[in-house]
């Protein structure tokens, strides 16, 4: 369970937080209050917290399902397009499906971890779970005209929908983008964000993106790839002072592309065409070249007698 608009120092627990808001207090383990499932005169509703869990309990009877409906409906019960903070420090995504029901949800942590986790008979358990999802489906479904952003993350997918676009991301990151994804947004206009990624990475971010426009593109999308003149994404974008008006610009003058416009492009993100991280044992022995063509890195081993030597390479393909 997460309760809206739960944040460090505002409450201790999210239990506490529903407690607040239903005027409820504190008993032995926990609080009691007015249950706003039914008619209650008597504070019939039980309210605890054990970990990051809060169990429910209607001594008049009423379930589960109708007491956090009630909870929802006074938005103290709502994973609904919300970034969740707990006295952990750690940020939860939650992924809901169509009905905004909660399916999993990504944790992170403030030093940047990340596991994931579903929701299963009212609680959070490790693992996707059996149906995985893109984040804010529930909105993409019933803003079906709308155009959409596609970032690379939740943090910059909410950055977008910050300033009033339409947004998802996949999860668990790069490279993880499925076609399934691609057919729920069959034949839409779809804006595409990346994180720009250094050799050193792979170009991780580059790659993504072309795997997932050219997946949408096979579904019938109207593709655009933002690229940023500054920034490794869209959160350091705004956070080097950009505004919203100058996001949108970069939106509207990004042209539509088609399959060989995305691989072209790709090719393009390394300097000239392509690129190289390069190592070496010293002037004499073995260079080594990590050359990134298109979007398949190539290995290249150089081999020196001495300075003035002919070189000899190998080509293979990088791991």
């Amino acid at each position: 369970m997460s309760a809206a608009h739960v944040t460090n120092g505002d409450f201790q627990t999210e239990a506490e937080f529903i407690s607040d808001g239903l005027k409820g207090k504190r008993s032995e383990k926990g609080f009691l209050a007015r249950c706003p499932a039914h008619d209650d005169r008597n504070a019939s509703l039980s309210i605890t917290q054990s970990g990051e869990r809060v169990l429910l309990r209607c001594f008049a009877g009423c379930s589960y399902e109708e007491v956090t409906r009630a909870l929802r409906e006074r938005n103290l019960w709502s994973p609904r397009n919300v970034v969740q903070r707990v006295p952990q420090n750690n940020t939860f995504y939650v992924y809901n499906d169509e009905r905004g029901n909660p399916l999993h949800r990504t944790v992170r942590t403030q030093d940047k971890r990340f596991w994931q986790e579903h929701f299963d008979g009212g609680v959070w358990t490790t693992g996707l779970g059996p149906r995985v999802v893109l984040y804010h489906l529930d909105e993409l479904l019933t803003r079906s005209q709308e155009p959409v952003c596609v970032a690379e993350g939740e943090k910059d997918s909410d950055r977008l929908r910050a300033l009033g676009h339409l947004a998802t991301t996949n999860p668990m990151g790069a490279g993880k983008w499925s076609d399934s994804y691609s057919a729920i947004l069959a034949g839409r206009e779809i804006s595409l964000f990346y994180d720009n990624d250094p050799p050193s990475k792979k170009f991780a971010g580059q790659n993504h993106a072309e795997q997932v426009a050219l997946s949408l593109i096979r579904a019938g999308c109207r593709v655009r790839i933002v690229d940023l003149p500054e920034g490794k994404d869209v959160s350091d974008f705004l956070e080097l002072g950009h505004t919203k008006e100058d996001l949108d610009k970069l939106i509207a003058d990004a042209p539509y592309k088609k399959t060989d416009d995305v691989i072209a492009w790709r090719s393009k993100q390394s300097t000239g065409g392509g690129s190289a991280d390069a190592s070496s044992d010293g002037t004499n022995g073995r260079v080594d070249l990590l050359v990134y063509l298109s979007s398949v890195p190539t290995f290249i081993q150089i081999k020196t007698v001495d300075r003035a030597s002919r070189w000899t390479v190998s080509l293979r393909a990088s791991d």
